[in-house]
């Protein structure tokens, strides 16, 4: 096996890996400061209601790397080098 074969899978994992779990945390955050505000203006005429649910849940980012990776090897599967 190629070397370079057996590294991309790491190095995936290590930039994607930290870059997707602080996205994810953020947008949390970002939610729960926006059901903060609206928690508080709820009285005022002129507060704009803010979207409380941001991004994805940690379901749904595990769910979507499943379906990634076994895309990824179907295609590898059907259509061999």
């Amino acid at each position: 096996m190629d070397l370079a074969y057996l590294l991309t899978p790491l190095l995936t994992w290590i930039t994607v890996g930290p870059i997707k779990f602080l996205a994810n945390s953020l947008r949390q955050h970002v939610g729960r400061q926006a059901a903060a505000i609206n928690r508080l203006a709820k009285d005022a005429t002129d507060h704009k209601w803010l979207r409380e649910r941001m991004g994805h849940t940690v379901i749904e980012i595990t769910g979507g790397l499943a379906t990634g990776i076994a895309i990824g090897h179907l295609v590898f599967a059907l259509f061999p080098r």
